[in-house]
């Protein structure tokens, strides 16, 4: 084995000895470093001009798909968006700053704080509950969940379901809230933004005695 390597240092060094001492050697080597320099400068004009892969903002752990949940009925009467029929579907709560998210047991006396006799429908519509972490805008918020509601890959307005999401006062701090509702059909709505806590009983009717 020792013979070997020394024969490999050995032609090694003609080798070197080849390239720096004799005019062949010489313009071979000037060919190899133009070589390398070539094939250096064609990887940065090809990174340089290679399109940038999309990040995807959807994170896959949140994803809620809606495609088999069911829908709303028109001849509901108890529970209205925009005076729309519609079945509650799935409640998304995350803190606006450094607030202790509510228990589940909490969670229909929030509801009835936005809007009376809301929070009865937990029971009777038995939506997803999801939490997420931190958020610093309702815009965001709601923009970010519009991603993440998925109908077959479907934009919300081809779809019979919409995005209410707005915020409520805490002893704490404010909390969001998105609720997500489908009517029977397709609807327009989209993801509908409420700046102030008054504007929940404007985007959501509920009938106490209706059924």
């Amino acid at each position: 084995m020792q013979q070997v390597i020394q024969r490999l240092i050995g032609a090694l060094q003609r080798s070197i000895d080849l390239l720096l001492n004799t005019p062949t050697g010489r313009m071979v080597g000037v060919g190899l470093l133009g070589l390398v320099i070539l094939a250096l400068l064609t990887r940065r004009v090809v990174r340089l001009f290679k399109k940038p892969s999309e990040v995807s903002l959807v994170d896959p752990l949140r994803v809620v798909d809606l495609t088999a949940e069911p829908l709303g009925k028109t001849s509901r009467v108890d529970l209205k968006v925009h005076n729309m029929p519609v079945r509650l579907g799935v409640v998304v709560l995350a803190p606006l700053g450094r607030i202790e998210l509510p228990e589940d047991d909490e969670l229909p006396s929030i509801l009835d704080g936005l809007v009376p006799g809301l929070g009865a429908f937990i029971e009777i519509d038995t939506p997803i509950i999801r939490t997420w972490s931190n958020q610093v805008s309702v815009g965001g918020f709601a923009n970010n969940l519009a991603l993440h509601m998925q109908v077959e890959n479907q934009d919300l307005t081809e779809t019979p379901w919409c995005l209410v999401a707005g915020k409520t006062k805490r002893p704490d701090g404010l909390l969001l809230v998105t609720l997500a509702l489908a009517a029977a059909t397709q609807n327009r709505l989209g993801v509908v933004r409420l700046e102030d806590e008054s504007q929940w009983m404007q985007a959501i009717q509920v009938n106490q005695s209706g059924s």
